[in-house]
């Protein structure tokens, strides 16, 4: 219920609404012209401790160590979805050390 409540604050607030609108059509425009579709997004050169490996996915290959520092929305996404049940305490540990609250 706290998400629909803030999902609904953020489209009932006219700036926050033109940004967002922004974001989503930058967003599908690099989808779509510059190719950063689900099998476009190599992985980064692996860092020592980054973490486990992601097996599947957008980011498979990459650590979640690395994803943390790339895409953390992504890991936030992750950490609710059943396919990330296995890396959610990584995962949240991970976002702690940056500021960024998993939930």
């Amino acid at each position: 219920m706290a998400e629909l409540n803030a999902a609904f604050a953020l489209v009932r607030d006219p700036q926050a609404r033109t940004q967002l609108e922004r974001d989503r059509t930058r967003a599908e425009y690099d989808f779509k012209v510059r190719g950063d579709g689900p099998a476009a997004v190599a992985p980064p050169p692996r860092s020592r401790n980054a973490g486990t490996q992601l097996e599947s996915g957008r980011y498979k290959g990459w650590t979640l160590g690395d994803l943390a520092n790339h895409d953390p929305d992504y890991l936030r996404w992750l950490a609710r979805h059943s396919s990330g049940l296995r890396y959610r305490s990584e995962i949240t540990r991970l976002l702690a050390a940056k500021g960024v609250v998993a939930a």
